[in-house]
């Protein structure tokens, strides 16, 4: 389906991007984009099919549509640092097939003697170097992803421990409070006043420290959305790019294997021919050979009747002589040929099983980085539900430390004191089960347990800069 003809709203985006709406086979609209830059080069001034990266050297990259195709203009950069307009129809090279923008090229632009050709033939057969530098993008991802993921969890649970920590001081401060005024006798409102002040200070303490936890758990969710926008984003781009390049030449040289299939099928079919006639040649030659002979014999006889006959015998010879060596010498060549195209199909046959494997190798790679994904959303999912928790525990801690420093600041006598002392210790147990449904969501799941799994890498020691350095500082 033709590019320009089936499609609307076509720009070209400041990263050499190609967007268009693109029209389906059910006649619906659908947003494509395509990167140009994966597919063109600059070579010394002219747009290079199949080079990469032309807009580093370009400027003034403009699109335009003419006689119902799209023509992209730009001014490249040649090697003498001069400047050179260059030109070229996107729709020669980028097809709509169902609502997707393609890179394609017609496989049979080429003639035989190209496709002989090596250097031709094997454009660009670099998805072998695609697919192991995607694999190592995919290792570097999941290594990163895994340190990220321990450094939040280890953040998380020593900030829980400090936090704890505070509280349990709290608590121990309010029954030592307890203990203090059970055993106070005569004026009790300077030790009232002494114990309110001690349980404010400590509450403080335990407010804050709680606090710094939030915040730690807000710089991790900060760290991870980084990198799901970046690292894992930028991973997937690398394997839809190397997928792409891998299935074009998949397409290509498929075609050029059925191209020179034929081309040997039709040498074959012109050695049979040849070698018939260099038999006729052959048959001819050894008749004239025989006339010369005869006629030369019968000269003796009548001289002027067989000596001209045995003079054309003679030229006939050398002409059908002439005629198989002409035949040999083509035989010879159609062989040579035939032998090139032959070595050729053989390496392109080898060169479509590692482009095959090779695109399985990419499909189980995207299946790897999506359980790199998902481990992402459900680590997010539990940073959220800290967050939540987190929230209800500072709230509570609130209502802890105004019972109980509302209780010696308020109460109008000892025995109310310790009673409101007693309300505060009494919400303990509460507090105890919140601080354990915070400790447990620091488990690993079972996606993430998989996706490590999946990864199979190491060897790469690449830990993401923040977590763990930002939030103990």
């Amino acid at each position: 389906m033709s590019f320009s003809a089936s499609s609307s709203s076509i720009i070209i985006l400041p990263d050499s991007t190609l967007t268009a709406q693109c029209k389906r086979c059910n006649g619906d609209r659908n947003t494509s984009s395509i990167n140009l830059d994966y597919f063109i080069g600059n070579a010394d001034g002219v747009f290079n099919i199949g080079g990469s990266h032309y807009s580093r050297t370009a400027r003034s990259i403009v699109i335009k549509y003419s006689d119902c195709s799209t023509i992209l203009h730009a001014m490249l950069q040649k090697r003498d640092q001069s400047w050179q307009a260059a030109s070229i129809n996107l729709d020669s090279f980028i097809a709509n097939q169902d609502g997707e923008l393609c890179f394609t090229l017609d496989p049979f632009d080429q003639s035989l003697e190209e496709l002989a050709d090596d250097s031709a033939m094997f454009w660009p057969l670099s998805n072998q170097s695609h697919c192991e530098a995607v694999e190592a993008s995919v290792s570097r991802c999941g290594t990163t992803r895994n340190n990220l993921r321990e450094d939040i969890n280890s953040c998380i649970a020593s900030g829980i421990h400090i936090a704890s920590v505070s509280v349990n001081a709290a608590f121990e401060a309010i029954e030592q409070a307890q203990k203090t005024m059970y055993g106070c006798v005569g004026d009790t409102t300077e030790v009232i006043e002494s114990q309110a002040l001690q349980l404010s200070a400590i509450f403080d303490d335990a407010i804050r420290d709680w606090m710094n936890l939030a915040d730690l758990v807000g710089r991790s969710s900060q760290e991870l959305k980084e990198f799901q926008h970046t690292t894992l984003h930028d991973t997937f781009l690398e394997i839809e790019w190397a997928e792409q390049r891998i299935h074009f030449d998949i397409r290509r040289n498929d075609a050029r294997s059925k191209s020179i299939a034929v081309a040997i099928k039709s040498l074959e079919r012109q050695i049979e021919l040849n070698e018939g006639a260099r038999q006729t040649a052959q048959e001819q030659q050894s008749s004239a050979s025989d006339r010369t002979i005869g006629f030369s014999v019968a000269s003796v006889f009548l001289p002027f009747v067989f000596i001209p006959l045995a003079i054309i015998a003679s030229q006939e010879r050398e002409h059908w002589n002439d005629e198989r060596v002409k035949l040999d010498e083509k035989i010879k060549n159609a062989n040579q040929e035939q032998e090139l195209h032959e070595s050729s199909l053989n390496t392109l046959k080898l060169s479509l099983e590692t482009a095959k494997k090779n695109k399985k190798k990419c499909s189980e790679l995207r299946d790897t980085t999506g359980l790199f994904k998902e481990g992402c959303c459900d680590l997010e999912i539990r940073i959220h539900a800290y967050k939540d928790h987190i929230t209800t525990y500072q709230q509570h801690l609130a209502c802890v430390e105004l019972t109980a420093v509302g209780a010696l600041q308020w109460s109008k006598n000892l025995e109310e004191a310790q009673g409101l002392l007693e309300q505060a210790l009494g919400l303990r147990s509460e507090m105890i089960t919140l601080r354990e449904k915070c400790i447990l969501l620091g488990s690993v799941t079972d996606v993430e347990r998989v996706a490590v799994t999946a990864t199979g890498a190491s060897g790469y020691n690449h830990r993401p800069v923040g977590v763990a350095k930002d939030l103990s500082g």
